[in-house]
């Protein structure tokens, strides 16, 4: 046997208490506790997965979401084919949406503040709308007679770092705006002006004209300093490198050329568009340079090495707005003259590699098909514009203005923002696989019997031939059901030899047959007038 002191009872853990237990720690000595980070994931419920952490699907979570700059991994958060709001063009004089054709103004361009609160739109009258950021309403309106009298705005830019607005017309008009839409300066040209463009620091600005030059004018004394050479025809679009000096410009001679603005010598010529330029664009962070086409191509040019990168194929008209995301590298949008809104990620949804020269065919990841319409038809998309947060997107047409953000985590992609799914044109089926006919007369009645409970009464038209006499034999029962054409006026003669009791069935029964249905079983070998023939000859032979 053991000893009296080594027979002691063991310790049972159920019996110890929490407070027995006191840890042994030195005073001073630090603690490492984890408790507070899986708290903070099992409240925000992110998931892990191939490409990081992931919010949980559901619109619960939209406020876990976190902001375009956080998620630089993830460009395709960013792209935004819902729909929230639709904001018109308002006509001073009536104070709502104009009636008359003739006199409405129209939208022709806008443009952010840099911090995002503000967009500022202009219109084809000279007027000024100046919109709230986050409720998009209507803040304040300047008319024509305060402001360009008349001219059509063409451009609309935000000096950043002056904190003043810079505003060109159809008139050749380059007007100077304070943040408070009071005027400050006037610069006036002889030829129209397309749009105009400030310089990173906004010391200087250019502008294009359709007399086919580029000017660069200083910002301070709105005096002309250079003025670029180069182009056959009328410039349309011009833009200055967010960080260089360079200045890109597209004309209607097809080309796009590369200036330096401080020599105003040429330093490249693009020439890879068969139709007029219309827009060119360079990307914030790279040395990336888009330019779009009446072609309906938007090409991707690197000039470090002045080739072709990308070729973007999805529009099937004019490519008229173009501009990149300010946050992400890779993402830019696109509109066109067929109402169509593109989302692009360079390098993504290639399609056909390209060869030397020529850069490679890609899709978009993303579409808005008929985002902008008109009386059912589509409308050119005049301008387009990311907010400076990169959060949403405003696309201009000329009667009206649509802002499109990303879709909220668990929803799919929206055609144009509507929570309606579209129908289905796919006909249903009986069992045995054969088209059933939705007959227009019975279907009141086959309701008002399914509320009493009675059996569902035969469609007209659709039970088979009474034979005339008792104990005579049907000639033929009445065919199967087969589906009409989608444009069938009745008098589709094709139809008519493959079913001649084609019309009989879809007739209701208290409308008489026609003169030469009632007379059929006569033509050949038949039952009389009124019966069912063994076979019907057209022609009556």
């Amino acid at each position: 046997m053991l000893p009296q002191t080594m027979m002691r009872r063991p310790q049972v853990y159920d019996e110890l208490r929490y407070s027995d237990y006191q840890p042994k720690r030195r005073v001073g000595q630090k603690s490492l506790d984890p408790y507070s980070q899986l708290i903070k994931e099992v409240t925000t419920r992110m998931v892990r997965g191939a490409d990081g952490v992931n919010v949980q699907p559901h619109q619960y979570h939209s406020k876990d979401v976190l902001p375009c700059k956080h998620l630089l991994e993830k460009p395709i958060s960013a792209v935004a084919p819902k729909w929230v709001h639709t904001m018109y063009c308002i006509d001073p004089a009536k104070q709502g949406p104009m009636q008359v054709r003739r006199q409405r103004p129209m939208f022709s361009s806008l443009c952010w503040t840099p911090e995002g609160k503000r967009m500022v739109t202009g219109t084809t009258r000279g007027e000024f709308t100046l919109w709230h950021g986050t409720s998009l309403a209507s803040e304040m309106r300047l008319e024509s007679t305060a402001g360009h009298n008349d001219a059509c705005i063409t451009s609309v830019v935000w000096c950043k770092g002056a904190d003043f607005m810079l505003a060109s017309d159809d008139k050749g008009n380059i007007k100077y705006w304070a943040p408070n839409m009071n005027e400050m300066k006037t610069k006036t040209l002889k030829s129209k002006i397309k749009e105009v463009s400030a310089s990173p620091n906004s010391a200087k600005f250019a502008c294009c004209s359709d007399d086919g030059y580029v000017r660069v004018f200083d910002t301070k004394t709105a005096k002309e300093e250079r003025k670029l050479l180069g182009h056959g025809g009328d410039v349309t679009t011009t833009h200055w490198h967010p960080v260089k000096n360079l200045l890109a410009s597209g004309s209607q001679d097809k080309k796009a050329l590369l200036y330096d603005p401080r020599t105003a010598q040429r330093i490249s010529s693009l020439l890879g568009h068969s139709a007029p330029v219309t827009k060119v664009r360079w990307a914030p962070h790279e040395h990336w340079l888009l330019t779009a086409s009446k072609d309906t191509f938007i090409k991707l040019y690197d000039v470090r090495k002045m080739t072709e990168v990308h070729t973007f194929t999805s529009h099937y008209k004019d490519v008229t707005a173009i501009d990149w995301h300010p946050v992400h590298r890779n993402l830019f949008a696109s509109g066109g003259a067929d109402g169509d809104i593109n989302y692009w990620l360079v390098g993504e949804g290639e399609v056909k590699r390209g060869t030397e020269g020529k850069g490679s065919l890609c899709k978009p990841v993303s579409s808005v098909y008929r985002a902008h319409t008109y009386l059912s038809r589509p409308a050119p998309v005049v301008a387009m514009e990311w907010h400076p947060q990169g959060h949403c997107v405003v696309t201009l047409d000329a009667r009206e203005s649509k802002v499109w953000t990303h879709n909220k985590p668990g929803e799919s992609e929206e055609a144009k923002g509507g929570d309606v799914p579209l129908p289905t044109f796919e006909p249903a089926r009986d069992d045995d696989g054969a088209h059933q006919k939705w007959n227009v007369w019975s279907a009141p009645q086959t309701r008002q019997a399914a509320a009493e409970g009675k059996p569902e009464p035969a469609a007209r038209g659709d039970e088979p031939p009474k034979a005339e006499a008792a104990g005579q034999q049907e000639v033929r029962p009445a065919p199967a059901p087969r589906p009409a054409p989608l444009f069938d006026d009745g008098d589709n003669e094709i139809l008519r030899r493959e079913d001649p009791d084609r019309d009989a069935r879809d007739r209701p029964a208290d409308v008489p047959a026609p003169f030469d249905e009632r007379d059929r079983g006569g033509a050949k070998g038949g039952k009389g007038a009124g019966g069912w023939g063994e076979e019907w000859d057209m022609w009556g032979g």
